[in-house]
């Protein structure tokens, strides 16, 4: 299963609230995958949703082969490191994730 991950970084004193990611499915002929669900999964600080904890999710990409991803900071005193993994359970795929700017407040 192709797998891929991205670090999250913020210091203490950053405003960042949340950032935002696309991840990219694509077939083995480079191709958009459409309509595959992947598995995110986050380990270290944060969550993927805005209101609770939450360390994993699925996300359906669209007809060009994307899905869009929140990371939500949940601690405001530290440092906050974490990684962001996607997984694909398509045959012969690759993902990819890019992070877009990140949104504060």
């Amino acid at each position: 299963m192709p797998t891929t991950s991205i670090p999250i970084f913020t210091e203490q004193s950053s405003n960042i609230v949340r950032m935002s990611f696309k991840l990219h499915a694509r077939k083995a002929d480079g191709s958009p995958l459409a309509a595959e669900e992947c598995t995110v999964t986050l380990e270290g600080d944060g969550s993927l949703a805005p209101r609770h904890d939450s360390k994993r999710i699925f996300r359906t990409t669209n007809s060009d082969g994307v899905a869009e991803i929140v990371w939500y900071r949940r601690g405001i005193y530290r440092d906050i490191h974490a990684t962001l993994t996607v997984e694909s359970t398509a045959d012969g795929s690759s993902v990819s994730i890019e992070a877009n700017t990140p949104a504060s407040a």
